[in-house]
């Protein structure tokens, strides 16, 4: 049973506790200086896993939350930054209905570079809280190939139980 400190972290907690419960417990109780830490270093890396034209286009955004700021236009809206991102161009959304026993599909992740313009994004919108910190992880963590190396890594960045 999720405690209330888990439960009280929206819905990108329910994500994330899917993925590995321990870690989100272990996050929704981390202190607030730590849970900011923590929410830049998902940023931070979630733009370095992005390829280099993403990264140069992603980092200044990552750097002003890194400095208490919000991020500067194109990525102060979602609908300019993902503009910005994708070139223009038009997204494709394709949804996927599985009826009866069928298999779950295997996850692919997300583009590394969504990935960090979603984990910005979410930061941005609530820097400060519980709920912003696990939602960047939770956007960073999607954008990962070895979801176990992601957060083996969270875990010793910050010295999180196992």
């Amino acid at each position: 049973m999720p405690s209330p400190a888990l439960r009280a972290a929206g819905a990108s907690a329910s994500s994330l506790a899917r993925q590995d419960y321990a870690i989100a417990e272990t996050l929704a109780h981390l202190d607030q200086p730590t849970q900011r830490q923590v929410m830049l270093w998902a940023v931070h890396t979630a733009v370095d896993a992005s390829a280099e034209r993403y990264r140069a286009l992603l980092a200044p955004a990552a750097e002003a939350l890194t400095r208490g700021e919000l991020p500067p236009a194109p990525f102060d809206s979602g609908q300019t930054a993902w503009a910005a991102l994708l070139g223009g161009s038009q997204v494709q959304v394709t949804t996927t209905i599985r009826q009866g026993s069928e298999p779950k599909p295997a996850r692919k992740p997300l583009a590394a570079h969504a990935a960090a313009l979603t984990a910005i994004l979410l930061a941005a919108r609530e820097q400060e809280t519980n709920a912003a910190m696990i939602a960047a992880v939770t956007a960073a963590a999607s954008g990962q190939n070895d979801l176990p190396r992601f957060f083996e890594r969270l875990r010793a960045a910050f010295d999180l139980p196992r």
